[in-house]
């Protein structure tokens, strides 16, 4: 993985993504990638799991959070054409990611997630 440095315009102001949605496509690959960017070691598998009562629970796959959440966790940035074939790029990689829609978590915050990355 590249070091990158924040960016006023992407960042802050933007950002410039790939929707459709930049709170449930854009957010959630942002997410992804900084998670990816925490990780110790290579992925190989991770869950993500959404909040029963939360916002993604209903359109994650209408907003495309499902491509977002891969193509972040795959070390893409949000404005990465790379989110449109996030699954075939997982597949490709031997990566496998599950999105859980059975989650126990209650929701403190409409788009709550919570990643389990193993080892």
């Amino acid at each position: 993985m590249s070091h990158w440095c924040p960016s006023i315009f992407n960042d802050i102001i933007g950002p410039v993504m790939i929707g459709p949605s930049s709170s449930h496509t854009c957010g959630p690959a942002r997410i992804g990638f900084l998670a990816r960017q925490l990780l110790h070691h290579n992925l190989k598998k991770a869950t993500v799991e959404f909040a029963r009562d939360g916002a993604y629970i209903n359109m994650y796959r209408g907003q495309r959070s499902n491509y977002g959440f891969t193509s972040g966790l795959l070390g893409y940035r949000p404005e990465s054409y790379s989110l449109h074939n996030a699954f075939t790029e997982a597949k490709k990689r031997n990566v496998e990611i599950l999105i859980s829609r059975m989650a126990i978590l209650k929701a403190t915050v409409p788009n709550l997630a919570r990643f389990d990355t193993g080892k």
